[in-house]
């Protein structure tokens, strides 16, 4: 049992890695993004955030969606960088898929934003062979 939970320490870093340069992308692209909009909308290179646009959404999805799946992104980007598990569900049973349904909601945001997901991460590392390790592991 002691080795297994080692394993798991091993490869939650592991899994934090790979999800590590697809967030930075994503922060990048999103502050982009909002960079743009705002400076063009309010016609100031000093604007205050106020809103942001997504050219690519799905016609849908409202400010308040936008706002909880944005939040919900941030809420996994702090548990990586603050080195929490993210390879265990509520009841502290192996489970990935939260983080497998964060990097969906990343890559759809990419979407939004009117790139290709698939070339923007093309040099990154990705979590799926990670992920299915953990997996295994249950």
């Amino acid at each position: 049992e002691k080795a297994k939970t080692l394993r798991l320490y091993q490869y939650n870093i592991k899994l934090s890695q790979r999800f590590y340069g697809v967030i930075s992308m994503f922060e990048i692209m999103l502050r982009n993004a909002i960079n743009t909009h705002d400076k063009q909308y309010f016609n100031d290179d000093n604007w205050i955030i106020n809103q942001t646009r997504f050219p690519n959404k799905a016609y849908s999805l409202k400010q308040t969606d936008i706002y909880k799946q944005l939040t919900a992104i941030r809420e996994f980007r702090n548990r990586i960088v603050h080195h929490e598990s993210i390879r265990f569900n509520a009841t502290r049973t192996i489970d990935t898929e939260y983080a497998k349904e964060r990097y969906e909601l990343i890559l759809t945001y990419i979407e939004y934003m009117g790139f290709d997901s698939a070339s923007v991460l093309r040099m990154v590392e990705k979590p799926y062979s990670t992920l299915k390790v953990i997996d295994s592991m249950k």
